[in-house]
C-alpha cells in the first residue's frame, strides 16, 4: 500500500513537471521572418529593462507585440502578424492604447512572452 502511494505521487509529480514544460514560452514556435525580427530586437541596445516579445490571440490569429516604450514617450512599439507585417502599434506621441486594422478593433488575449530581457 506504501508504495503504491509513493507510486501514485511520482506520476502526479512528473504529470506536472510536464505540463509546466510544456507551456515554455523559449518554445512557441514563431515563422523565420519573426525568429529574424527577434534576433534583430534582442541585438539593438535598448533604453530599458522591461523588453520584451509577447505573443496575442486575435481575431486575425497570432500577433507579436514588440516592447519600445521603455525607450521614450514618443517612441511606439510595434505589432506584427506571423508574416512580419505591421498590424498596429501601441504607444508614440499620442499614447495608442488599442489595436486598430482595417477599422476592426483587435482583442488581444492570452499573452505568451516569447522573450524577455
Amino acid at each position: 500500500m506504501k508504495n503504491l502511494v509513493l507510486m501514485t505521487m511520482l506520476l502526479a509529480f512528473a504529470g506536472a513537471f510536464a505540463a509546466c514544460k510544456e507551456n515554455d514560452s523559449s518554445t512557441v514556435p514563431v515563422s523565420d521572418c519573426l525568429e529574424q525580427k527577434i534576433k534583430e530586437y534582442k541585438s539593438t541596445p535598448r533604453c530599458g529593462d522591461n523588453d520584451r516579445v509577447v505573443r496575442y490571440d486575435s481575431q486575425i490569429g497570432y500577433v507579436y507585440f514588440f516592447s519600445y516604450e521603455d525607450c521614450c514617450c514618443d517612441f511606439s512599439s510595434p505589432v506584427l502578424d506571423g508574416n512580419c507585417e505591421d498590424v498596429c502599434f501601441f504607444g508614440g506621441i499620442a499614447g495608442i492604447k488599442d489595436c486598430f486594422t482595417d477599422s476592426l478593433k483587435l482583442n488581444l488575449t492570452n499573452p505568451v512572452v516569447i522573450w524577455q530581457q
